[in-house]
């Protein structure tokens, strides 16, 4: 995880982070244990999670970290129906 994701967000009210994989290391992805590990230095007052893959949506039982829903609160996002713009 970037040690300079604290200062990303300070304060933020609402942190949507990835969680791709439960505890396995993919490139370019975020997994669930690394980012329990370093909730601390994020400063968010609410984290939820987003992009997750199949497996580790069978996981999702942390009720610290909720899975950001769709509007209708029917399906947790995933890769599959979200689309994020970045500011550069």
């Amino acid at each position: 995880m970037d040690p300079g994701a604290g200062r990303s967000c300070p304060g933020a009210d609402l942190l949507a982070v990835e969680a791709y994989t439960f505890d396995r290391p993919v490139r370019y992805h975020l997994d669930y244990q690394t980012l329990r590990a370093h909730l601390g230095v994020l400063h968010a007052e609410r984290v939820v999670l987003t992009h997750m893959s199949a497996a580790m949506l069978a996981r999702l039982t942390d009720p610290g970290l909720p899975a950001a829903y769709d509007g209708n609160g029917r399906r947790p996002l995933t890769t599959a129906n979200t689309c994020w713009i970045a500011a550069t």
